[in-house]
């Protein structure tokens, strides 16, 4: 018979808090078999994973990978002198400053507040984007000699990306998912995200040459407040919390 048989002959019903607990203590880890089964025992145990993974999704769709190479043309047109391969080591070197940044960040600031903030200037830095191209598509004079708008927004989007919002959600593998299941269902979440990258990426190609990039860029950014929507609604705030009372609310 197995932990949770016994907790539900002896108590009557799941006691998924306590099930957690004794397992963490006794240092049991599940089979691959029992993380799956355990996954879909209770709406309690679906819960954090169908929220993550909801997570996961909505970040693919906020247009990171578009962006990145959408960054490069830019700083090639409206850098100085700026060669292609340049261009991608400032890409590069920008995500790896947010990084950074966003190792100072989490340690301060609360989980929902960043990733709110970050998806913020994401928005808004696609907006921009789509103003931008937008203009440069019809020719509109407005912002002829602002140069540096699309260069600002692309750095924006890019230092705000990786200062939280990319990488966020997998920080919260280690904090929605216990011990004893975490490498399995945090697997199958990768697993998930990187399925629905090779979905995103046969599809992007064929959208950027049907539809305009400023239509594309306020999609990613409606996307974004799909995102602040999301986490306000759904993402629990994990910053010094213990795993059994996140989800008890």
């Amino acid at each position: 018979m197995s932990i949770r048989q016994s907790l539900v002959q002896f108590r009557g019903e799941d006691h998924d808090e306590e099930l957690n607990l004794i397992l963490q203590q006794l240092g049991v880890k599940l089979s691959l078999t029992e993380c799956i089964t355990y996954l879909f025992s209770s709406k309690r145990t679906l819960k954090p994973f169908l929220i993550l993974n909801s997570l996961f999704l909505l970040v693919l769709l906020s247009g990171k990978f578009a962006i990145d190479y959408y960054s490069v043309e830019v700083f090639i047109h409206f850098g100085t002198n700026i060669s292609e391969s340049q261009a991608s080591n400032i890409s590069a070197i920008l995500g790896l400053v947010g990084s950074l940044f966003l190792v100072f960040l989490v340690r301060f600031m609360k989980r929902k507040s960043l990733l709110i903030l970050t998806t913020m200037m994401m928005m808004v830095a696609l907006i921009m984007l789509g103003v931008c191209s937008y203009s440069h598509t019809h020719r509109i004079q407005l912002l002829s000699d602002c140069n540096w708008l699309p260069i600002t927004c692309a750095v924006t989007y890019i230092m705000a990306a990786n200062m939280g919002l990319s990488f966020l959600p997998v920080i919260f593998i280690s904090e929605f998912y216990s011990h004893q299941v975490r490498c399995v269902w945090g697997g199958i979440t990768l697993a998930l995200s990187n399925l629905e990258m090779i979905i995103v990426t046969q599809l992007l190609p064929e959208a950027e040459n049907k539809i305009p990039n400023y239509y594309l860029f306020w999609f990613f950014a409606s996307v974004c407040v799909c995102i602040i929507s999301f986490v306000c609604s759904y993402i629990p705030e994990t910053k010094n919390r213990e795993l059994s009372t996140i989800f008890s609310d």
